[in-house]
């Protein structure tokens, strides 16, 4: 934190530095979305629109206007013929902005709120590609269809990234108001938060009759909890410090809290339909982008 006012050389450096670092982050994005496939994503089900997908057999129920009497009348039994639903869905995308974000154990790793936000951005890219309509919960930026949509994600998801850091982690709405029918929730946090914003965070979940896509992003060093000898532990916003002699001893308690925690957010993904998964920033990003475009393929 700077505590006397600084020069202007010096401003404008800093400005010169974190506009380099931004302008990185989104070619990161934008690499990173056309390295995975766009295969990877499709609208195809079945539905109202215009073009043929496929036929299927008759079954009781179905009315007989629906019934394809040319392609009947090469068998001997009744076939529907099926098109393929056009709609675009409505994916809203929330990254975490908490200050517990702002965290790597390495030099040569990603804050985990770079790798979430060119993993949104990338995300975007490919879904805004096959026609889909992209916006942010927070900041608040209504899903919008084309590239001028994926540049209004960018400056938002980026611009953001340049604020201050909240304390608390999920500074983001919930509940039924945004998103219909066709409406989808994509989540990247850390889920790291005290226990009580997490069981919080739990109860919104639940309540929520949105489809969800959770993915949680971690630091290796928050997965394995490697620290050994005499360790000072100090929050990212430098309030809280604490000293341990021997953390080690903490270690198999902390992880087996850890895994608790992804139990919980498995068993809400399992009974409501949801996907969960986690990623950790030693890994390659292309890994996540491709099980984000997968989990949001609509279900046929």
């Amino acid at each position: 934190m700077r505590t006397t006012p600084a020069s202007a050389p010096h401003l404008a450096a800093e400005a010169r530095a974190l506009a380099g670092r931004i302008g990185r982050l989104r070619a990161e994005a934008r690499a990173l979305a056309r390295t995975v496939a766009l295969g990877l994503h499709g609208r195809r089900q079945k539905g109202a629109g215009e073009d043929f997908w496929q036929y299927r057999p008759a079954i009781a129920g179905d009315v007989a206007a629906a019934i394809d009497w040319r392609r009947s009348a090469r068998d001997d039994a009744l076939y529907l013929r099926e098109r393929e639903w056009q709609a675009a869905q409505e994916i809203h995308l929330a990254v975490e902005r908490g200050a517990a974000m702002l965290y790597a154990s390495r030099r040569d790793l990603p804050l985990k709120a770079e790798r979430a936000r060119v993993l949104a951005l990338a995300l975007g890219e490919l879904l805004i590609d096959g026609g889909e309509k992209v916006g942010l919960l927070a900041p608040p930026l209504p899903p919008r269809a084309g590239r001028t949509a994926a540049e209004r994600l960018a400056h938002a998801l980026f611009d953001d990234l340049t604020g201050t850091p909240a304390e608390d982690h999920l500074p983001i709405p919930f509940g039924t108001a945004q998103g219909g029918r066709n409406g989808h929730l994509v989540l990247m946090a850390d889920f790291l938060m005290p226990r009580i914003a997490f069981e919080s965070l739990l109860e919104r979940l639940a309540a929520s009759t949105r489809r969800l896509t959770l993915l949680q992003i971690i630091d290796p060093a928050e997965e394995r909890f490697p620290y050994r000898g005499r360790t000072e532990f100090v929050s990212v916003s430098g309030r809280s410090r604490q000293e341990l002699a021997e953390p080690a001893a903490l270690g198999a308690d902390y992880r087996r809290l850890l895994e608790e925690r992804r139990a919980r957010l498995r068993l809400l993904a399992r009974r409501r339909g949801w996907r969960f998964a986690v990623h950790r920033t030693d890994r390659p990003a292309t890994e996540a982008l491709a099980w984000l475009a997968r989990a949001l393929e609509p279900m046929r």
